[in-house]
């Protein structure tokens, strides 16, 4: 079937609104941030910022409305986003505060609605969840492509090589998260359709980016949905894999000085044979450490401000899923994992066969919350959207439930 272009005659207007803003976040927003660094402050926060947030907040806000049976989901996500603002802007006023304070925490809290509506209205109707699919595909080696020319133009590739020296700005996060969202569709879409060539591409790409985190949770997701499958269809083939998996931990005990010294150069798993190749397990402990003795003393309500306090800087958070706990309180911690379990439960256990485009995507971007990112990265929201929407649908009568 035929995805067509951004807009169709018959599209309805809250796909239509959703495919745009999909392209803005997981597109444009890329470029961005291959040049963040160079771009005067006043364009930042226009096009990443909370002038940003705002105008597409109001404006996912203004699409509800045109749908004609809204979602009890999507509004529990969006008491969850005034929730976390208003959080903010109370804590921000009674503590006296700048406000690019309450700005910056406007922004993280506008998110979680932001990129949660834009999935879950791409799958809203069973009538497009085919054609939607068929789009996120077709950006899957474009994007590829692009970021790979991006990294080698900016000195990158030869950097991580070894043979020279690249920006690696701090918005090196952000762009491997968003690069996540595409590798892991695409490793399930690329193995299924046989492209081995592009599924070595995309993983490559994945490798060559500055987070060992997305590198690692791409593979751990891409080996935890094949066991999955393995398990309950060929419980043979099943142990033949795990005796595969086995082989490098035997190759290492074995050949253990060849191994740490091989593993070293690599930056993505040296770190697991020498600690003192980086700072960020030492520093990220440190935070946990101090986080969970705020979270002992606020274990009801959080402290949304705790980094304010102790550090004087905003961007010293948990890097793991207790910063929504810290930050959000007890109540922000339920939804996250009301959300968690609903997408999980809907990968393992729905029988619709496009929730499996989406189920490595899922894994990963879990893992990532369970080990290194926070309430900051909302990509998340954005994958539960999907698969949540997925499991709503009626793909054979081509229309919505009625129990939405």
């Amino acid at each position: 079937m035929n995805s067509g272009l951004l807009v169709n005659v018959n599209m309805p207007f809250y796909i239509f609104y959703s495919r745009c803003v999909f392209v803005y976040l997981f597109l444009f927003q890329i470029i961005f941030n291959f040049f963040i660094a160079d771009l005067p402050t006043i364009i930042s926060l226009i096009v990443m910022g909370p002038v940003n947030s705002l105008f597409l907040l109001l404006g996912s806000l203004a699409c509800t409305y045109t749908i004609k049976l809204i979602p009890k989901d999507l509004l529990y996500v969006l008491f969850f986003s005034i929730y976390a603002i208003l959080s903010a802007f109370i804590a921000v006023l009674f503590l006296e505060y700048d406000y690019r304070v309450f700005l910056l925490y406007f922004e993280i809290g506008s998110n979680f609605f932001i990129y949660y509506f834009t999935g879950r209205m791409l799958f809203y109707d069973g009538r497009w969840v085919e054609r939607n699919i068929e789009f996120i595909l077709s950006f899957i080696k474009p994007v590829s492509l692009m970021i790979f020319f991006l990294l080698a133009i900016k000195g990158d590739i030869a950097a991580i090589l070894g043979f020279g020296s690249g920006d690696g700005d701090s918005s090196y996060l952000t762009l491997s998260d968003l690069f996540l969202f595409y590798s892991s569709i695409g490793v399930y879409y690329l193995f299924k359709s046989k492209q081995y060539f592009w599924l070595f591409f995309i993983i490559l790409i994945q490798a060559l980016m500055y987070s060992r985190t997305s590198f690692i949770c791409l593979v751990a997701g891409s080996v935890i949905y094949l066991f999955w499958v393995v398990f309950w269809s060929n419980i043979r083939v099943f142990f033949s894999l795990v005796i595969l998996v086995s082989l490098p931990v035997l190759l290492f005990a074995i050949f253990k000085t060849e191994m740490t010294s091989l593993l070293k150069d690599f930056r993505h798993l040296g770190w697991l044979v020498d600690r003192s190749l980086t700072t960020s397990l030492s520093s990220r402990e440190d935070l946990l450490f101090v986080g969970a003795l705020y979270l002992k003393n606020n274990y009801i309500f959080g402290n949304i401000l705790w980094q304010l306090e102790h550090f004087n800087h905003t961007g010293k958070y948990i890097h793991n899923v207790m910063s929504y706990w810290l930050q959000y309180g007890i109540i922000g911690f339920c939804f996250l994992i009301y959300f968690a379990t609903k997408s999980a439960f809907a990968v393992l256990f729905l029988k619709n066969t496009n929730v499996k485009y989406f189920a490595i995507l899922l894994i990963a971007f879990l893992l990532e919350l369970l080990i290194s990112r926070s309430f900051a990265y909302p990509y998340v929201w954005m994958v539960f959207g999907i698969i949540i929407g997925l499991s709503k649908v009626n793909v054979k009568k081509g229309s919505v439930y009625e129990n939405l």
